[in-house]
């Protein structure tokens, strides 16, 4: 099928309408000048980047029409579940359709009275061949409704992006929301708030400032003239993010009263996400074919080395304490000890799986945010070890900045451990073959004393191993942890627990039985599988909880590297003018 050459790239021009916002649908133009052969093919991405799994987004697609120029109608053949085949026969054509949008997540889109937000792989048609062809993007929302969007504005309600792949990376969040704005290293930073409540402008701003400050102090410099904070305040259970080149989405239980921590960290997440996998990113993660998976084994260094930083820089910022980073570690060990998949499944090969998990994950595969922030920690450590604490993780990834982010060049997995060995001046395939290629745990132990740390069990605290959540009559078990307690007492999922001993089972109860038992007792655990009671007897596990602190005594080295990790921030707080 002919492609454009990259000097007769025709622009796409977009139309994106929403008459009756209550009805959830969209209505989308989308004008293509001119384009080579008698026929081009259409489509809808089938995935998000930075969301690693193939959606239908075509499946709320509907009222495809497509015209000539002259609005004579042309012929159109369904290709398959993501792709139009448009007979344009040389010319230029029109096409029109609906997208039916109710879904408020970060990779989805939603339109309803209140609000719009669009992620574009679910609303856009690109020609196949043509995602770099420039775009421009007309919205038409109802008169009082504002536009955040990363997009480039040409005046009014118009919008360009030098790509199609730019287009789609751009969401945008349409409405009534409240605004912010402040500049550092004269680059502009705007805040779009859409909740409820009132948006806590003085404090918002101030941590959002400490955390661009600091992640572009350790980058260099902003690789955009602007960027955007999307936040949708919804009642889903937990918070959730995508990263885009200048911008973010990020959704959920936003409270900066109950829950700051976390809303920095997974802004700080998503913002450090700007170099490292948006520019600094593997093979397959740009330019893309959005008709199929980018398999990887590199999102321990995408996500897991994001993950590492993440907390680094909420410290750095002086968003978190030493203290707080510690305890965060901590509890992050005990997550990992609790995922059976560890055990399954290496962490290169959970990068490449992402995409189609199995219904068990987490006792099959390990989680690569966790592991892999947890084997950046190492490395980290590690670094910092073998050169006397003259080189660190930091100059590892300025180094594949510099070689592979700012110009533009993806790089094999094995490009970073070239790296990271030419940083240290010493091989460090030992390393690489435990932490990236082995389902052997480590000796977390070892690592922390590299810096004057010792681990210490706090406690160990009875468990029943399975995921519960109340339901009526008592507590529903949603997940059973492999070779923990309940699986070896018969307990599968589904099961409701209505009785411990002789105890209600109730949140309370599952909560806190270090109150009524210890780990190794056994008793019976009355419960209904399908309408019929039964009985059990379990005998609780152990779940060890952990502190880190500081050693007795420690060498010169490692107090040198406990203080260079863990520095304190340089700056005092700054507030909004």
């Amino acid at each position: 099928m002919p492609h454009p050459s990259n000097a007769t790239l025709p622009t796409l021009y977009y139309r994106l309408g929403m008459e009756r916002p209550h009805t959830h649908l969209f209505q989308v133009e989308m004008r293509v000048g001119g384009w080579p052969g008698d026929h081009v093919d259409l489509a809808l991405p089938a995935w998000t980047p930075g969301a690693y799994k193939i959606v239908d987004n075509a499946r709320n697609l509907r009222g495809f029409e497509v015209r000539g120029l002259d609005g004579q109608a042309l012929a159109c053949d369904r290709q398959d579940l993501h792709r139009w085949r448009v007979h344009h026969g040389g010319g230029g054509f029109t096409v029109t359709y609906q997208v039916y949008a109710d879904k408020m997540t970060i990779h989805q889109a939603q339109l309803n009275a209140q609000h719009a937000f669009v992620n574009g792989c679910m609303v856009f048609l690109y020609p196949v061949g043509g995602q770099h062809c420039p775009s421009e993007l007309t919205v038409e929302a109802p008169e009082s409704w504002k536009i955040a969007t990363g997009l480039e504005a040409l005046g009014g309600n118009r919008f360009k992006a030098p790509t199609y792949d730019d287009l789609i990376d751009c969401p945008l969040e349409i409405g009534t929301f409240q605004e912010a704005e402040f500049h550092v290293d004269g680059t502009r930073y705007l805040v779009a708030w859409n909740g409820t409540a009132p948006m806590d402008r003085v404090r918002l701003v101030d941590g959002l400032r400490r955390l661009v400050e600091t992640e572009t102090a350790f980058w260099g410099k902003a690789p955009f003239a602007s960027y955007t904070f999307l936040y949708n305040v919804t009642a889903d259970p937990y918070l959730n993010g995508l990263e885009h080149k200048n911008s973010t989405a990020i959704q959920g239980p936003i409270d900066l009263d109950r829950n700051d921590k976390g809303f920095f960290a997974l802004t700080a997440h998503e913002l450090f996400h700007v170099w490292n996998v948006k520019r600094l990113r593997p093979i397959g993660f740009g330019p893309f074919d959005y008709s199929r998976p980018a398999h990887t084994t590199a999102l321990w260094v995408v996500e897991g080395l994001t993950e590492y930083y993440t907390d680094l820089m909420c410290l750095r910022a002086g968003i978190t304490t030493r203290s707080e980073y510690l305890r965060g570690i901590a509890d992050n060990l005990v997550h990992l000890e609790q995922s059976p998949g560890r055990k399954f499944t290496t962490l290169e090969e959970a990068s490449f799986i992402t995409w189609n998990f199995g219904d068990d994950r987490w006792n099959g595969a390990v989680n690569y945010y966790l592991k892999g922030s947890l084997a950046g920690l190492a490395l980290d450590l590690e670094i910092r070890t073998l050169t006397d604490n003259g080189k660190s993780l930091d100059d590892v990834m300025r180094v594949l900045w510099e070689r592979y982010g700012a110009p533009d060049l993806p790089y094999d997995p094995e490009e970073v451990e070239a790296v990271i060995e030419e940083v240290v001046g010493a091989p460090m395939g030992a390393f690489f073959d435990h932490h990236l290629r082995s389902t052997q745990d480590t000796d977390w132990a070892e690592v922390f004393a590299k810096a004057g740390l010792r681990l210490s069990i706090d406690r160990e605290t009875p468990s029943l191993q399975a995921r519960l959540s109340p339901k009526e009559g008592g507590m529903l078990i949603e997940d059973v942890r492999a070779q923990g307690a309940a699986e070896a007492a018969g307990l599968m999922t589904g099961d409701l627990l209505v009785a411990i001993g002789d105890r209600k089972a109730t949140p309370a109860l599952t909560g806190g039985l270090d109150a009524y038992l210890k780990p190794g007792d056994t008793l019976p655990v009355y419960f209904f599988r399908n309408d019929r009671l039964h009985a059990t007897e379990v005998t609780f596990g152990g779940d060890r909880h952990y502190s880190i602190l500081p050693a007795p005594a420690s060498t010169p080295l490692q107090e040198r590297i406990l203080q260079s990790w863990l520095a304190s921030p340089s700056r005092v707080p700054t507030y909004v003018r």
